[in-house]
């Protein structure tokens, strides 16, 4: 269900909900009751990055939050997202000067989608099913960093979509060559690119395997 390479302990809340959801390869996270979290790690912070997923999003409504780390007003803060009554895939990095990347393809159509962000700190891409949508050179600014999760599916201060599917998260401290659709699951490739990967999410195991991440259903973090 998860994977991780950072060994810390992984929790897992709500799983009657995630089990019952298909996703992508196997079991998806169903974003609205559900949402990922991994604990506060620097790791998360540390250029160059790869952001993959696959998402099958069907509202406009709201912002369809994929991936974030950190709070927003964080300078190490960075989100992959569709952006609201559009549906276009964006980013949001305000460590940079022009903290906005943003394409012009819809993804919000109830289809599944491969989507993949990279960045090495001078030039941020998109893409949507290994196609290249966006690119934007990046100049940084100073400010200032502040301590929060990252998540999957939600971020804390702002109304997300309730209506999507997220399955096959991967964080990876590489900028990877996004050349073709996955064909199934993501896989770790450690033999590969060693500790390199940050983390892994996956839908295709009932087991728990370690790591840093784990769903929490919003009831609980509410307090319900």
């Amino acid at each position: 269900m998860f994977k991780s390479i950072l060994g810390l302990v992984v929790m897992l809340i709500g799983s009657a909900a995630f089990a019952q959801t298909p996703g992508r390869f196997g079991q998806g996270l169903a974003v609205g009751t559900t949402y990922g979290v991994a604990a506060p790690n620097p790791v998360y912070t540390v250029m160059p990055l790869t952001v993959e997923c696959w998402a099958k999003l069907s509202s406009k409504s709201a912002y369809n939050i994929l991936v974030a780390n950190e709070p927003k007003h964080s300078v190490t803060h960075w989100e992959l997202f569709a952006e609201k009554g559009t549906g276009r895939l964006s980013a949001y990095l305000p460590a940079y000067k022009t903290p906005d990347v943003k394409s012009d393809v819809d993804v919000v159509d109830g289809k599944w989608h491969y989507l993949a962000m990279t960045c090495d700190g001078a030039v941020a891409k998109l893409y949507v099913d290994a196609k290249e949508v966006a690119s934007a050179k990046l100049e940084k600014k100073f400010s200032y960093p502040d301590v929060g999760p990252l998540t999957i599916g939600h971020i804390e201060g702002m109304e997300t979509a309730k209506e999507g599917i997220i399955d096959e998260v991967r964080i990876s401290r590489v900028v990877r060559g996004i050349e073709k659709v996955p064909e199934g699951p993501l896989e770790m490739l450690l033999n590969h690119f060693g500790p390199k990967i940050v983390a892994e999410i996956t839908g295709r195991k009932r087991r728990v395997i370690g790591g840093g991440l784990f769903f929490r259903e919003s009831r609980h973090r509410q307090g319900l």
